[in-house]
């Protein structure tokens, strides 16, 4: 099976992204589920914004690779477990978001300014991270039975959802909090 139409929907959303600066260059990395067993993962050292089809590639939860050459994402323990650990997740997407990095590089904990924010994000863990790759994926995978998106101190954040929408969604809406709370804050500091 070549997958057609879902690698072109992860080169949408990849473009997505990075159009949204939710990440740059050849930081982040995404993945769907396309049959109970099997996924779709991005490459090692690809550039999201500008993905090809054969930077796409299959594999099994156990992350066997099926028919490339390519190496999978460093993130990849991150994303097979989070796929092992919760059958009905579809997506999982790691951004670097350059405004929830530095705002969790700062602060730890966000303040919510809108419904969205509370109802969305009321439940969102930060997660230390001291590498530059998820090296202990438990407490991450732990922290998303809580909430649908996780911050990584230092590192990103990891959002999943039943669809590329859903999860971006978060993304987006965390990136918007982050910088409100920087203006928010920085108003504070000027006083």
């Amino acid at each position: 099976m070549k997958f057609i139409k879902e690698k072109e929907e992860i080169i949408k959303w990849g473009q997505l992204l990075n159009q949204r600066r939710l990440l740059t260059a050849k930081n982040g990395n995404l993945s769907l589920r396309v049959q109970d067993k099997q996924l779709l993962i991005t490459a090692h050292d690809s550039y999201l914004g500008f993905l090809e089809e054969e930077e796409i590639l299959l594999c099994d939860l156990e992350g066997t690779l099926s028919g490339s050459k390519k190496e999978i994402t460093t993130e990849s323990n991150l994303h097979l477990g989070i796929y092992k650990r919760y059958p009905d997740i579809k997506v999982v997407l790691h951004a670097h978001s350059p405004a929830t990095t530095a705002f969790f590089s700062l602060f730890d904990s966000l303040k919510s300014f809108s419904f969205e924010t509370k109802f969305y994000l009321s439940d969102l863990q930060i997660i230390p991270q001291s590498r530059p790759t998820v090296i202990d994926v438990d407490p991450v995978i732990d922290a998303l039975s809580e909430s649908k998106i996780v911050v990584l101190k230092n590192h990103g954040v990891v959002a999943v959802g039943g669809s590329f929408k859903e999860a971006f969604g978060l993304l987006e809406l965390l990136e918007e909090q982050a910088k409100i709370n920087f203006m928010i804050n920085s108003g504070k500091l000027g006083s």
